[in-house]
């Protein structure tokens, strides 16, 4: 025990050692499980969108194929008519390469290994998250314009109603008014 100024120390930094190596291991493992729990939140969300993506697309893929016919019974006077019409192949195409790019985009999310927790594929998933969002920001003007298109044609379609009515009221009135002048005079 006549050492005892130099075996104290050395306990005390032994013990010290240990437990930083006890804290370095415990934030090492918490680290990983971060990094998994983050991987993990990114691709379910990332799938998400991309669902949601492909869901708007499917629609304005339908509204345009739907509304394309429809754009030369729009009046001329319609200021967007004939940019519509023109525009309309490139629309189309527009939807056929977005729908394709999420299909790619799908896949590769789907291929990304799941069980693994790498810095590798959090960056991955995180490009995967901006390009999703490129392609939402597309999906959303192709929406705008079937929005525009459906709007248009929908006004159209009300005035031409509120006429044909008015026009069958004015028949039914004027068929009133000579149903009584076929009347024989009362004698």
């Amino acid at each position: 025990m006549e050492n005892w100024h130099f075996w104290v120390p050395i306990g005390i930094s032994l013990a010290a050692l240990v437990f930083s190596a006890a804290s370095w291991w415990h934030n090492l493992s918490a680290h990983g499980e971060r990094r998994f729990g983050d991987i993990v939140s990114l691709r379910s969300t990332v799938s998400q969108r991309l669902t949601t993506i492909q869901e708007r697309l499917h629609d304005a893929y339908m509204a345009l194929h739907a509304t394309r016919f429809r754009l030369r019974h729009l009046p001329d006077s319609d200021e967007n008519k004939y940019d519509w019409i023109e525009e309309a192949p490139a629309h189309a195409k527009a939807v056929d390469e977005y729908i394709e790019e999420a299909r790619n985009l799908r896949w590769s999310i789907e291929k990304l290994p799941a069980n693994e927790n790498s810095s590798h594929i959090l960056r991955k998933l995180q490009l995967l998250e901006h390009e999703v969002g490129v392609l939402e920001h597309g999906a959303d003007k192709l929406t705008r314009v079937t929005e525009a298109q459906d709007e248009a044609l929908d006004q159209h379609d009300r005035r031409v109603a509120a006429e044909r009515e008015a026009r069958f009221e004015e028949l039914a009135r004027l068929a009133r008014v000579e149903e009584k002048s076929l009347e024989p005079p009362e004698t």
